[in-house]
C-alpha cells in the first residue's frame, strides 16, 4: 500500500512542478512581450532621428550661408540712415483726407472723396482709418495706388471694392494711415 501512496505523492509533486513551470513561463512571456514592443519602438525612433540628423547635416552649409547673408544685410542696414519717425507720418487727422485727395488728383482720378472713420478718430492710436471713394479710369486708379503705397504715412489697405458703372468704374477703399 505504501507503494501506491508513493506513486500518488510523486504524481502530486509532478503536477505542482508542472503547474509552477507553466505559471513561471507565462510570467516570463508576459514580461518579455512588452519589452520587445518597447525595444522595437525605440529602434524606429532611433531610425527617424538618424534620418533627421542626416537632413540637418546636409542643410547645415545652406543655413550657414543664409546666416552670413543675413549678417551682411544687417551690416548694410546699419550703414543706411534710418528714416525719421515724422517722415513716415502725415501731419494730422484734418490733413489726412486732403493729403489723399491731392494724391488722387495728381494721379488723374476724376472724382475722389476721403473722410476719416469716426471710430478710428475716437480711438487713442497713431493709426487712422480713412474711407474713400474714387471714380476714374483704371490706369489712373493704379497710379493712385502706386503713389499711395509709396506715401510715407501709408500703413495698409484694409478693403477695396470695385464697382463697374456705365462710364468709369467706381473704387471704394479703406486705408490705414499713420498720423502724428
Amino acid at each position: 500500500m505504501n507503494r501506491w501512496h508513493d506513486i500518488s505523492a510523486n504524481r502530486r509533486a509532478l503536477a505542482y512542478i508542472l503547474f509552477s513551470v507553466i505559471v513561471l513561463g507565462a510570467m516570463i512571456l508576459g514580461g518579455i512581450a512588452p519589452v520587445k514592443k518597447q525595444t522595437a519602438a525605440l529602434r524606429d525612433e532611433a531610425a527617424v532621428l538618424d534620418v533627421r540628423m542626416e537632413k540637418q547635416e546636409a542643410l547645415q552649409p545652406v543655413y550657414r550661408e543664409l546666416m552670413e547673408a543675413r549678417r551682411e544685410a544687417e551690416n548694410l542696414k546699419e550703414l543706411l540712415p534710418a528714416p525719421e519717425a515724422e517722415e513716415r507720418r502725415i501731419p494730422g487727422i484734418d490733413t489726412a483726407a486732403a493729403h489723399l485727395s491731392q494724391m488722387a488728383v495728381d494721379a488723374g482720378v476724376q472724382e475722389a472723396r476721403f473722410s476719416p472713420a469716426p471710430d478710428s478718430v475716437a480711438a487713442d492710436s497713431d493709426l487712422l482709418l480713412i474711407d474713400g471713394s474714387l471714380q476714374g479710369q483704371y490706369g489712373n486708379f493704379r497710379a493712385f495706388l502706386s503713389a499711395l503705397t509709396a506715401s510715407p504715412g501709408f500703413y495698409f489697405l484694409e478693403s477695396l471694392v470695385v464697382r463697374s458703372t456705365t462710364s468709369d468704374p467706381e473704387y471704394r477703399l479703406k486705408i490705414w494711415m499713420e498720423i502724428e
